[in-house]
């Protein structure tokens, strides 16, 4: 039914992107202490990371405004969250599993890891949810111009 190129795509499209990091603790564990530490930075307003695209460029990137976004919904601010970043919500709630499974004992991030892949490749929803972001960073660049 499917030619090979077609089968290749849809392998692609259905590969893990959030369960390596709940099943690799030291890849769990790297993550979220570099996220704490930009994070720290960016609380006091001293700024560790800027956006290559908006420096050289002049106009934001997909990501831009994630970091400020994430920081709002630990402070309480939910709707100033949304005008920084809509898809915020969602990466910290996988920054949230990925922390669990960094603190938790290790077979509970290996299990954890197992059920996001099967959810991952039945469903592709890191894939769908990667493309709206990247939608929703082309269509802000066109009316940044």
């Amino acid at each position: 039914m499917f030619t090979r190129p077609a089968r290749k795509l849809q392998f692609y499209l259905r590969s893990p992107l959030l369960s390596p990091f709940l099943s690799d603790r030291r890849l769990a564990r790297m993550m979220i202490g570099l996220l704490s530490i930009h994070l720290i930075f960016l609380w006091s307003e001293m700024g560790l990371w800027r956006c290559p695209c908006r420096h050289i460029l002049g106009m934001p990137c997909p990501g831009c405004g994630l970091s400020r976004a994430i920081l709002c919904i630990l402070r309480g601010s939910w709707f100033e969250s949304l005008s920084h970043h809509p898809f915020a919500i969602l990466f910290l709630g996988a920054l949230v599993l990925i922390a669990m499974a960094a603190v938790f004992p290790e077979a509970w991030g290996k299990a954890m890891g197992h059920v996001a892949e099967r959810v991952e490749r039945r469903t592709g929803l890191s894939w769908i949810v990667l493309g709206a972001v990247s939608v929703f960073g082309f269509l802000r660049m066109i009316s940044w111009l």
